[in-house]
């Protein structure tokens, strides 16, 4: 299942299921051209405590959050997401949504 933002094209998954073998087993952005880089990907848990964090990597879908924390799966559940995009035009945009962990 994916979410799409009409008026930008960025396709961000809202479920995942690590380790499925069945796609959507990576929190991954999927954005058209005029997205230049990923400037950073934050995953947070309920309570706000951050566990993931990335920067700097392209939005082609292949780079992502894994549903893991400290070398450890996380626990199904619902945790919060940050992204900050850098368009070609060198504007940024701020994503903010929640994606849900099944096991």
């Amino acid at each position: 299942i994916r979410v799409q933002e009409a008026e930008s094209g960025i396709f961000i998954p809202n479920i995942i299921r690590p380790g499925s073998g069945h796609g959507n087993g990576l929190l991954a952005i999927h954005a058209p051209a005029g997205v230049r880089e990923v400037l950073r990907l934050q995953i947070f848990d309920r309570w706000g405590d951050l566990l993931f964090s990335r920067e700097h990597f392209a939005a082609d879908g292949a780079t992502g959050w894994d549903g893991s924390a400290r070398g450890r799966a996380v626990l199904p559940g619902v945790y919060v997401y940050v992204i900050e995009l850098e368009l070609e035009d060198g504007a940024r945009v701020v994503k903010r949504g929640d994606v849900t962990v099944l096991r």
